[in-house]
């Protein structure tokens, strides 16, 4: 699934609001987030996450659980978070929650030339959310989850005071 969408923000700024990372303002305004773990980390852009989701779909979706390696990319065109499941020693698959599979995924902050106020974002995901559910819920709750956070940033971004006009 593909979603772009423009953001009266600096790249650098939008950019921290996507980043998963604990320390991070993410699991504060995505509703999909539960939480947010730090597994092991290798350098500042790259480490194994684990992300806890809420339920979703009024409870149809139960909470999920993903562990991804992540990397990020930062050059003078965009800033991306990427990320990829693996499977890693110290995040085992618990029975609290369905263990899902995240397959190349990126959340892209692309610059636009002469404008450093803005951001174009693009989000592609490739998600396997395991368990029994089926396809047309999954087919419904993706696009809905996407079109939230983008709606969600937005706000965010004007409530806490950093949206251009």
């Amino acid at each position: 699934y593909k979603v772009e969408g423009n953001f009266n923000a600096s790249p650098d700024l939008v950019f921290k609001y996507v980043d998963p990372v604990p320390s991070g303002p993410r699991s504060r305004w995505d509703h999909a987030i539960k939480e947010l773990q730090e597994v092991e980390r290798f350098n500042p852009d790259l480490a194994v996450i684990r992300t806890i989701t809420k339920n979703a779909f009024g409870g149809l979706i139960s909470p999920r659980d993903f562990t991804d390696l992540v990397v990020n990319v930062k050059n003078d065109k965009y800033l991306s978070t990427n990320a990829q499941g693996v499977q890693h020693p110290s995040c085992p698959a618990c029975s609290d929650f369905v263990r899902g599979t995240n397959h190349p995924c990126a959340i892209i902050c692309y610059r636009v030339p002469g404008e450093p106020q803005k951001t174009r974002v693009v989000s592609y995901i490739q998600t396997d959310l395991s368990g029994m559910l089926p396809k047309t819920l999954v087919e419904n709750a993706l696009p809905s989850n996407q079109v939230d956070f983008f709606v969600t940033l937005k706000k965010t971004l004007q409530d806490d005071g950093h949206w251009m006009n």
